[in-house]
């Protein structure tokens, strides 16, 4: 394989990457929403600050894991950005590997 269908390959493997963490944490987000089900918990500051934090989280670590990832792939270290763009979805991974 030469260098350029490399590069390119690496950028589609980052792109889905990146991806399927957006989608995940996109559900994560919106399953937590699900705290306001209770009465009277859209009054509640502590939920709302849970929630909030919840989706700050979510929100940085895919933007970090993009700008990092991309950075990584412009210095040429293609290794890197590839495990930079997986690492939102490694919570998950262990998660399905543990229970065995």
């Amino acid at each position: 394989m030469n260098a350029r269908a490399f590069t390119i390959v690496v950028a589609f493997l980052d792109a889905v990457l990146l991806v399927c963490s957006t989608a995940v944490m996109s559900v994560i987000v919106a399953m937590s929403v699900m705290m306001f089900d209770a009465p009277g918990s859209t009054e509640s500051l502590q939920v709302w600050g849970l929630f909030t934090g919840i989706a700050l989280f979510c929100t940085a670590l895919v933007l970090f894991c993009l700008v990092r990832a991309v950075q990584s792939f412009r210095r040429g270290k293609y290794v890197r950005s590839v495990i930079i763009s997986a690492l939102p979805l490694l919570p998950f991974v262990i998660l399905q590997i543990l229970p065995l």
